[in-house]
C-alpha cells in the first residue's frame, strides 16, 4: 500500500483490464513502475510483468493483459514496485477486484455467490488459511490492516464495518483498494450521505448501509448510492418484510453467539439461511464471534 494513492480497475474484461494509481495531490508518482504477477497461495502461476504508461494527470497506469481476478478460491496478488534512479525497493500488494452488486444478488467472476461466515475481529495468518478451508467470510473491522492483508492473501472475503469509523474515509477507501478481501464497506446513513465522492465504484467496494431493529422498518431510510443492505439481526429476529424485495443484495448477521470456530460458525450460518427462508432469499448470511 502507498499511502495516499488509490487502486482504480477500468475496462476489465476476460483478457485484458485497466489498472490505475491515482495519488492525492502531494503524492509524487513519477518514475518507471512494474506490475508483476499475479501469485497464488493455492497454485502455480505463470508471473508477467507490466510497465506503466503515465498520465497526463500525474496517475501511473498498467494494461494488464490476461488478467487473474481475486477470488476465495484463488486469491490471485500482484506485486507493484518503482524501479530505475526512484527506486526505493518497496514492494507494494494488490489485487484485482471483481464482486458486484446485480439486482439481489452478489456476483463474483459473473456468477451468483451467497456469502457466509463469521464476525472475526482479531484475524491473523493462522485464523485467514482457517476460513478459507471452512470457505468462511468474515466481517472485519475498518482499522486492522494486518486483518485485511492476511484475509487478501489466503482468500477471505471481508466486510469492513466501518459504522463506528470515526476516521477520514477518503483515506479509509485509499487503503482498501489495495485489499481485494475488502469487498464490501458498511457505514452509516450518515457517513454513507458523505460518501458519494469516493472512488469506491471505480476501485471494486460495495457500499452498504447496516441496518437494526430501530431503523429498519423504514425503507425510505436507505440512503442514496448504497449497493448493499446488511441487516444485524439480534437472537430470534427477522428482517422487515422490505428487505426480500428492495432490490439490492442483502446480507443478515446475527450477531450474540461466540463460535469454537470457523467450521461451527459455518454452520450456523446455513441453519440461519434455512431460518429465514423461503421469505428471504439473501445474498449473505454471518452470525456471531469466533472465538478461535
Amino acid at each position: 500500500m502507498i499511502d495516499g494513492v488509490c487502486v482504480q480497475l477500468s475496462e476489465a474484461t476476460e483478457s485484458s483490464v485497466r489498472v490505475t494509481l491515482v495519488a492525492s495531490d502531494d503524492i509524487d508518482l513519477s518514475g518507471v513502475w512494474e506490475l508483476y504477477g499475479p501469485r497464488c497461495e493455492y497454485g502455480r502461476t505463470l508471473a508477467s510483468t507490466f510497465r506503466n504508461r503515465a498520465t497526463s494527470d500525474g496517475s501511473v497506469e498498467f494494461l494488464v493483459t490476461e488478467p487473474c481476478y481475486w477470488s476465495p478460491s484463488m486469491p490471485f496478488l500482484y506485486e507493484l514496485r518503482r524501479t530505475g534512479e526512484l527506486s526505493d525497493g518497496e514492494i507494494h500488494s494488490l489485487g484485482l477486484g471483481q464482486l458486484i452488486a446485480h439486482g439481489r444478488n452478489l456476483r463474483l467472476g459473473g456468477e451468483r455467490i451467497v456469502v457466509r461466515g463469521a464476525e472475526c475481529y482479531s484475524l491473523n495468518e493462522q485464523a485467514a488459511q482457517r476460513a478459507h478451508a471452512a470457505e468462511s467470510a468474515v466481517v472485519l473491522g475498518a482499522t486492522d490492516d494486518a486483518a485485511l492483508a492476511a484475509a487478501s492473501r489466503w482468500g477471505t472475503l471481508a466486510i469492513v464495518d466501518a459504522t463506528e469509523f470515526a476516521g477520514d474515509l477518503v483515506t479509509l477507501v485509499e487503503e482498501l483498494t489495495w485489499q481485494p478481501a475488502a469487498a464490501i464497506l458498511a457505514l452509516s446513513r450518515e457517513r454513507l450521505e458523505l460518501a458519494r465522492e469516493l472512488p469506491c465504484g471505480a476501485s471494486g467496494i460495495l457500499l452498504a448501509q447496516r441496518f437494526d431493529s430501530l431503523d429498519w422498518d423504514d425503507a425510505n431510510s436507505m440512503a442514496n448510492g448504497v449497493g448493499v443492505i446488511v441487516a444485524a439481526l439480534d437472537d430470534g429476529e427477522r428482517p422487515p418484510a422490505w428487505m426480500a424485495s428492495c432490490g439490492r443484495p442483502v446480507v443478515a448477521i446475527r450477531g450474540g453467539a461466540t463460535y469454537a470456530d470457523f467450521e461451527q460458525a459455518r454452520a450456523a450460518c446455513d441453519r440461519l439461511q434455512a431460518e429465514l427462508a423461503p421469505e428471504f432469499d439473501l445474498a449473505g448470511y454471518f452470525v456471531g464471534n469466533i472465538n478461535e
